[in-house]
Order: C-alpha cells, then structure tokens, then sequence
C-alpha cells in the first residue's frame, strides 16, 4: 500500500476523475435523461494529526479540509470532487471546478439541459457568468438584506392568486386547496367538550359540518355562559379562537372540485402520500410561506408528472447549446457506439480495465499494475 501511495500523484488523480466521467457518461447515454440537475456544495472532513492542509474551520469548529462537491441533484450520482484546505470559503475557486464539467455535458450532451443549483455560499458573479455564456439554467440562493429585499417587492405580489389553477406554472386543471383535517376538528371538540356523547358536541359539529358560523357561535355563547370553572372557560376560548382561525379551511375538498371521481375519499387518504410533497416539518422549527409552499408542491408535481421541463422551459427561446448540433452529433453518436451493460450492483459488478492504453481507465490500470 505504501508503495502505491508513493506513486499516486496528481496525473494520477486526474485519470480517475476521466475514469469516473468515461463511467458517467455510458450511464447517463443509458438513460437517455433529457436533464441534468448539478448539485454544488461543500462540505467538511474532520482530520487527525498534522495532516497536509488541514486548517481549522471556523464555521464547523474543527480542523480539517474543506473539499468542492458536484453530484447529480436527481438521481444521486457523484459527478465530482476537489479537495481543499479547510480555512478557505466556500465559493473559492468554485468556476475553476465546474467549468470543466459544463464544457464537457455540454459537447458530449447537446440536447441535454443543464440546471445547476447552489445555497448562498456560491453567489458569485463568475459563477453567473459562467452560467450564461453556457446557457445553463441557474438557482443560486442569496443572503437576504434591505436592499435585495427593496428590490424584490415589484416581483413579490400582494397576495396569492384567487385562482392557483390558473397560474402560468400550475401544470393542472386543478386548483390547490388548503384543507384543514377533520380529525384535527375531531380532536379540538374531544379536547374541550370531552370524550362522551352530549347535545352541545352534536349541535357543534353540526354547524361546523354546515359551514354556519351563524349556529357555531350561538351554541358556543349559549354553552360558554353556563360555565365557571376558569379551566372550562379557558378551553372554550382557545377552542373558539382554533375554529375562527381555520374557518376558511374547514370544508371537504369533494364539494370544492368539479367532476370528483367515483369513489374518491376524504383528506385522511392523502396522509400516507404526503411524502411525494415534502416530509412532514411537525415540531423541527420549520416553515413553508403560503407562496413558496406552493412553488415546492408544483415542482415536485412537474417532477412525478413529469411536466416539469415543458412548464419551465415553456417561454423560453432555444439556447445557443441547443444550436451546436453538427460537431456535437458526430461526438454523441460515436459515444453511442461503444458498448454498455447495466450495472448490477456493487457486490457482483465489475470494471472492465481492458481498455486501450490512452484512455483513462487504460492509465488506471498501468497505475494499479505497476504498484502491485
């Protein structure tokens, strides 16, 4: 091992990373994918001992590197690495690591769209420019201050469209509904009233049921003057509050949308589905806005409807990548041509190393031959 180690340099680096891409791109052909959602990010590996470039990191508290990571936002394939001392900032050298990525998708995959994503760390104008004179769709998060924020207010509309269903990203004839959950209703009326039958629960759910606010608060005045148990009183307040809040909210979805379908069931059959939107934020000091809600349900509904490219891209004018066919055809169909297995796994796959000796998998193999 320590005789391989000595012979490991940075050629040697670099024909793994073109062994790696070789192995990307017989997938990514396999696939056929349409898009590409580059994930960039950093991250921080802790290290031990008096460990070459290894600094302390301010923001995780610990010594070690600070490595550049690139992989596929929706499948999960590693695309890159870069390994860097771990006092640098996150966006340092950041277009260095991805140009040469996006030069190569963009020769070798013409008709492929490349979306790339990053938080605030990566808010350069060099990534930006990067970005555009590749035509490469780009979402870089930025820090908030008073004068973005100034900025945005003639975007940000005032309130919520009416009408969600005919917003220009909808990709659905229907209309998105906030429902509240009748067994949260349940709960509340078993948390005030108690757990046995009475005249007074039947009477409230009634109205509720109805929609009549008119009855809802008659038979709530009425129950709430025959009370003197401060506990009691209490209850009803923060019941009536609860219901007040929510009363736009309570209705069955059913009676909202035209054309239902035969048999269709309450909000309670859409629980155990939640999880194609998002995982649930209960108690992990999280929150959507009313608007980015809906922005993230109607991109997870263009992903699992597979909508989502022709909604976005829909008022688009075709980039200048799309315009270089000629070379880049010749390039892709000669890709083609070599064969390609499917994997099977990591514990029955293998890497075929008979390649010719100028490819990168063919310098990788003189390397592990001439160190063992």
């Amino acid at each position: 091992m320590s005789r391989f180690y000595t012979r490991f340099d940075k050629d040697s680096i670099e024909q793994l990373n073109l062994a790696n891409q070789e192995m990307l791109d017989k997938i990514h052909c396999f696939r056929q994918s349409k898009e590409l959602f580059i994930d960039l990010d950093s991250t921080h590996s802790d290290t031990y001992g008096d460990q070459e470039s290894s600094s302390y990191n301010t923001h995780y508290g610990t010594m070690g590197f600070h490595p550049l990571v690139a992989f596929d936002g929706a499948t999960g394939d590693f695309l890159k690495a870069q390994l860097r001392p771990g006092n640098v900032y996150t966006s340092n050298g950041v277009v260095e690591f991805i140009r040469p990525l996006i030069k190569h998708y963009n020769e070798m995959f013409p008709e492929t769209t490349l979306f790339l994503r990053g938080d605030s760390g990566f808010a350069v104008p060099g990534l930006y420019d990067l970005c555009e004179e590749e035509s490469v769709l780009y979402i870089i998060r930025l820090k908030s201050n008073s004068q973005l924020q100034s900025l945005a207010k003639e975007y940000h509309p005032s309130s919520a469209p009416l009408d969600v269903s005919k917003t220009e990203f909808s990709q659905s004839e229907f209309p998105v509904l906030n429902q509240l959950d009748t067994y949260h209703v349940a709960q509340a009326i078993i948390r005030t009233f108690g757990g046995g039958k009475s005249e007074i629960k039947e009477q409230i759910r009634k109205a509720i049921r109805t929609h009549d606010l008119d009855q809802f608060t008659l038979y709530l005045d009425t129950h709430e003057s025959t009370l003197t148990d401060k506990k009691a009183l209490k209850k009803i307040k923060e019941f009536r509050s609860y219901i007040l809040k929510n009363w736009d909210r309570i209705f069955d979805w059913r009676d909202r949308v035209k054309n239902v379908p035969e048999g269709a069931r309450g909000l309670g059959a859409m629980e155990s589905n939640q999880r194609h939107i998002s995982f649930r934020m209960k108690k992990r000091g999280m929150h959507w806005s009313e608007l980015g809600a809906e922005a993230m349900v109607k991109i997870k509904q263009g992903i699992l409807n597979g909508t989502l490219r022709e909604a976005y891209l829909k008022h688009r004018s075709r980039s200048e990548r799309k315009q270089r066919n000629l070379k880049q055809s010749i390039r892709m169909s000669q890709l083609l041509k070599q064969p390609v297995r499917p994997s099977v796994g990591v514990k029955h796959g293998s890497v075929a190393l008979h390649s010719s000796s100028s490819s990168a998998m063919g310098h990788l193999s003189k390397i592990l031959e001439l160190s063992f």
